[in-house]
C-alpha cells in the first residue's frame, strides 16, 4: 500500500507542477475505477468470516460453506491459526472469493476526487 501511495503522490505532484492543462481526467478516471471496483459489494453482498475449519467457512449470518479455505486464500492457515476470520468473502458462481473491504475503494475514490479538485484550484490560480 505504501508503494501505491508514493506513486500516486508522485503522479499528483508531477501533474500539479507541470504546465499541462486538462490532466485532471486521470484523477476522474481513477475515482471512477475505484467506484467500479466496489461491484462485489453492490452485487454479491459480502459477509465477514467468523470461523474456519479445514473444510468449512462459517460466515457472520451463520451460513457454513463447504469450501476448503485454501480455495479462497493462500495460505489459509499460518502457524496453525486461520487467516480468513474477520475478512470479507463473496459467494458467486459456486465459488467463494475474498473481497477487500469497501472502505479501501471509497478512500481511493475520495483521494482521486480531492486531487482533481486541487488540480482545478491550481489551474484557476
Amino acid at each position: 500500500m505504501g508503494v501505491r501511495i508514493l506513486l500516486l503522490t508522485a503522479l499528483f505532484f508531477a501533474l500539479f507542477f507541470s504546465k499541462a492543462r486538462g490532466a485532471g481526467w486521470l484523477y476522474v478516471a481513477g475515482a471512477l475505477a475505484a467506484v467500479l471496483l466496489m461491484y462485489p459489494w453492490f452485487v454479491h453482498h459480502p459477509l465477514r468470516v467468523v470461523n474456519v475449519t479445514q473444510s468449512t467457512i462459517v460466515l457472520e449470518d451463520g451460513t457454513a460453506l463447504n469450501a476448503p479455505p485454501d480455495s479462497v486464500l493462500s495460505p489459509a492457515f499460518f502457524n496453525g491459526t486461520p487467516t480468513l476470520p474477520k475478512n470479507f468473502v463473496a459467494v458467486a458462481g459456486g465459488g467463494v472469493f475474498l473481497v477487500r473491504h469497501f472502505s479501501a475503494y471509497v478512500n481511493a475514490a475520495l483521494y482521486f476526487a480531492f486531487m482533481f479538485i486541487l488540480l482545478k484550484v491550481r489551474e484557476r490560480l
